[in-house]
């Protein structure tokens, strides 16, 4: 079959061109046609049983119909002009052909093809239908995803159930350090928890329709049978599901506290769910000579890990509530109260002090000048150590009627009575006072009388203190109260 556009020549079986695509239908029309006509004007002629061999060549209607189905250009009319009357007239007129005779010339059907439908038939029809599956599945997707009530049930159920790391994902997006999933696990993982066994999610009174935020009242039960009732509120994403569909993500009012401020004593170290907080967080307005106030812009309602720290002086750790409400500003206020001296820092404070008396009576009485021995007292305080020193134990071993000749300290001990930690006030750092004991024993010269007089130093038990400041990394000392009394203890 050729195509009647452009001339291709195709199966006799196609539909459509394979060179241009035109519709081949009336063509397989028309040549069925020729192809039935042709086989009527077969069975109509007389059949010459006898034909010469020569004349036979010519005009062999076996031939002619042998390749009448395959010519589409046969027509009808060249088919009626092959009549075997051109050889009647020269041969002897046969009696008529029986009609199982003529069957017997009859030319053979050709057989009829299959209808072959091309593959990119198939190709584009699956593409067209994967493309509508999709389409569908993604509008589903992206509706169900959309719906806020879901939201706010998957939400609830992963709080109750303790899964807050799974709950931390349904919160709008968080902008500050301490809104960490970490410190939001922290701040409910001593929460009660239970399995959900049903819930009901409506819409509050509250909640307007196409609203940016929806309020929504939650009662469910858990698997105990206790029945608990919350309100949740959402609000849309800034950023779009699936590029087309509504976001809705968990409104973190009554769940996130603003600026709470936390106050501890002058120069602590204060750390958060173990986040340490710079000096940029201190409220200038809201410390004080003795107290640093820390402002948190932003941190999760629910317990709270706080720390606080001075070197290895002191170290204090505690868990307070947090509650939402701007009564609740205040979160914590870490008192000297709370605050106890280190063991640590007790121990070298009471080896301090023992080597300290023994330094201090020696350089009295060696007559040594205050400027000897002022690297061990606090610069703050350098002014009253002096006095203390000159008026105190140096005028003891030295007066216009005693000189100390010799002298040995013994037996010295020392202890904290109170470890609770102070502060000194015009430094507003730590202030400990060490209490001390010990034996003195030594000679003098005395001029009571108009004779001299040579006496024997023998005190024991002798109770005093030395007062440290921490400053600069080192214990100095603040005060001292110390004697060497020359009335004998025996």
């Amino acid at each position: 079959m050729f195509c009647p556009n452009c001339g291709a020549k195709n199966d006799d079986t196609s539909l459509f061109c394979e060179a241009c695509g035109t519709s081949l239908a009336e063509a397989a029309k028309e040549i069925a046609e020729s192809r039935n006509q042709m086989e009527n004007t077969v069975n109509d002629a007389p059949v010459q049983p006898e034909v010469q061999p020569q004349e036979a060549e010519a005009v062999q209607p076996e031939a002619a119909v042998n390749d009448a189905p395959v010519q589409s250009e046969v027509q009808p009319q060249e088919a009626e002009a092959v009549q075997p009357e051109a050889a009647v007239n020269d041969v002897p007129v046969q009696p008529e052909v029986q009609p199982q005779a003529a069957q017997q010339v009859q030319p053979q059907a050709v057989p009829k093809k299959k209808f072959k439908i091309p593959a990119w038939v198939f190709i584009v029809s699956g593409a067209a239908v994967a493309v509508i599956i999709a389409a569908v599945a993604f509008v589903m997707i992206g509706i169900s995803s959309s719906d806020y009530k879901k939201t706010v049930k998957a939400y609830v159920t992963a709080m109750q159930s303790g899964d807050y790391e799974k709950a931390y994902g349904y919160l709008g997006t968080q902008n500050s350090e301490f809104l960490t999933k970490e410190a939001f696990v922290k701040a409910h993982e001593n929460d009660e928890k239970g399995k959900i066994t049903n819930i009901v999610i409506n819409d509050s009174y509250q909640t307007v329709p196409n609203a940016v935020t929806k309020r929504v009242d939650v009662n469910y039960v858990l698997e105990s049978g206790e029945v608990g009732y919350t309100s949740v509120t959402v609000q849309k994403a800034p950023e779009k599901h699936m590029l087309f569909f509504n976001k809705y993500d968990i409104n973190t009012e009554g769940i996130v506290v603003n600026d709470a401020s936390i106050t501890v004593p002058k120069g602590f170290e204060l750390s958060v769910n173990d986040s340490k907080l710079g000096e940029g967080y201190i409220s200038k307005d809201n410390s004080s000579s003795s107290t640093d106030t820390y402002k948190l812009p932003k941190i999760f309602a629910g317990e709270m890990k706080i720390d606080v720290k001075y070197a290895d002086i002191v170290s204090h750790s505690e868990t307070v509530e947090v509650y939402s409400g701007s009564h609740n500003s205040s979160i914590a206020n870490v008192g000297r109260s709370k605050l106890e001296i280190s063991e640590a820092a007790q121990n070298t404070l009471k080896e301090k002090a023992k080597a300290d008396v023994k330094t201090l009576m020696q350089a009295a009485a060696d007559k040594k000048n205050f400027s000897e021995i002022s690297s061990m007292c606090s610069t703050n305080k350098k002014d009253a150590v002096q006095r203390d020193y000159e008026n105190g134990i140096l005028y003891d071993l030295h007066s216009s009627y005693r000189d100390t000749t010799s002298l040995t300290v013994s037996n010295v001990e020392s202890n904290i009575k109170s470890t609770a930690y102070s502060s000194d006030y015009d430094t507003g750092l730590p202030n400990v006072k060490v209490y001390v004991s010990y034996d003195l024993a030594g000679q003098y010269n005395t001029s009571y009388s108009d004779t001299p007089y040579e006496g024997y130093l023998n005190v024991k038990g002798l109770s005093y203190s030395i007062s440290y400041i921490y400053e600069d990394g080192q214990w100095k000392i603040s005060d001292i109260y110390l004697e060497a009394s020359l009335r004998a203890k025996n």
